[in-house]
């Protein structure tokens, strides 16, 4: 599913908060690490659906305030653990 249909189908059955996962944890694609999540965010904000973007193992709870920080742009040393692939911090 591409980022924009998941959105369309967070939306169909009226979900109140989307928390994308599976992106930028591994790289087994040709895309750049964080276009999945750029993609997804900028179609949620076309359609005005709200999303939850926790740092990987970050955990969250149900009426708790949502992670929306923008984490995956930081540099390494402001962001303690938020690595790419293999590690890596993305470009």
């Amino acid at each position: 599913m591409m980022p924009e249909e998941t959105v369309q189908a967070h939306l169909e059955p009226r979900g109140k908060v989307l928390l994308p996962f599976h992106w930028g944890q591994f790289s087994l694609s040709l895309h750049g690490w964080t276009e999945p999540i750029e993609r997804l965010l900028a179609a949620a904000d076309r359609k005005g659906a709200v999303v939850a973007t926790p740092m990987i193992a970050q955990p969250i709870t149900s009426g708790g305030t949502l992670p929306a920080d923008d984490w995956w742009r930081q540099p390494e040393s402001v962001v303690t653990g938020a690595k790419g692939p293999a590690g890596l911090v993305s470009p």
